[in-house]
């Protein structure tokens, strides 16, 4: 199981990225090209890199527009796909996974727009691959039965696929989990808890809690989805939970707080890994 990175720019003062440090440990990172293409088209390491199409922005702003870190208003939806289809093809050659623009609820898009992207992406070539997004509102609007568009994707050939919280909300992931099981690889995105990591058998997932609540919240996440607040660490006198202070000028040292996230986080992947290699699901890694 690979549990990706997301969140972050580059450390303060300091010319390192959260990139590089995810590099350090081999663990993969995620950026956003609708709001970090800059650190796209500066990135520079081996290991592949997860681009997200951003579409999560949209669903902030055309259904929930309270919701949490929606940020600022992003560009017309269709603006975005045209730029973000020439990103695809200008790193066509690297072996780096891009997520479908899955911005079905704005007025430029849609459904018909959003497919013909995929299938637009499908015919450029490369080693890239592209990230098919489901979520059960395609079948609602289109009158069908839940998870039916999942099983016309399979039967289309496509093996790894993205889903998200709204169908966990629809108590859909047990259901999908039994269409795909070692068969097709999925990735979870925003999905680390661990009361769900231990259960469903994903090839991959994301999260910024690595990255982002840390140094916002000076938290530190454990192996299993948990946090300690900086006191609680402390009282642990463990040397993955030492305080990251740098003493001489009395702030948060951001860089090794970052490390320990990190390495705490490519802890948890391998936990997860062998969890899953003990119960029979092994996957070939696309991320090398």
């Amino acid at each position: 199981m690979k549990i990706i990175a997301a969140g972050g720019g580059k450390i303060s003062r300091s010319p390192i990225t959260y990139a590089d440090i995810c590099a350090d440990y081999g663990v993969t990172k995620l950026y956003s090209a609708l709001r970090e293409r800059a650190y796209i088209e500066k990135y520079n390491h081996p290991l592949p890199l997860f681009v997200d199409s951003g579409g999560h922005s949209y669903v902030k702003f055309n259904i929930n527009k309270v919701g949490l870190h929606a940020g600022k208003r992003p560009p017309p939806a269709k603006t975005h796909a045209n730029a973000y289809m020439r990103m695809i093809e200008k790193y066509k050659d690297k072996k780096w996974v891009f997520a479908e623009l899955d911005a079905y609820h704005t007025d430029d898009l849609g459904i018909d727009f959003v497919n013909q992207m995929a299938k637009n992406a499908r015919s450029i070539g490369g080693n890239f691959t592209y990230l098919r997004v489901y979520h059960p509102y395609l079948d609602e609007v289109q009158g069908k039965e839940y998870l039916t568009t999942l099983r016309e994707w399979i039967d289309d050939g496509i093996t790894y696929i993205g889903i998200s919280q709204d169908s966990f909300d629809r108590n859909l992931y047990g259901k999908i989990f039994n269409i795909t099981r070692d068969k097709i690889r999925l990735h979870g995105f925003a999905m680390t808890r661990s009361s769900i990591l231990e259960k469903y058998p994903f090839y991959s997932t994301d999260s910024t809690s690595a990255l982002v609540i840390p140094y916002m919240n000076k938290v530190v996440p454990t192996a299993y989805g948990k946090v300690l607040t900086m006191k609680a660490a402390v009282k642990k006198k463990d040397i993955r939970y030492l305080f990251p202070m740098n003493f001489e000028k009395m702030e948060l040292d951001q860089e090794r707080l970052t490390r320990v996230s990190i390495k705490i986080q490519k802890d948890a992947e391998d936990f997860y890994t062998k969890l899953w290699a003990a119960r029979g699901v092994v996957w070939e890694n696309l991320y090398k």
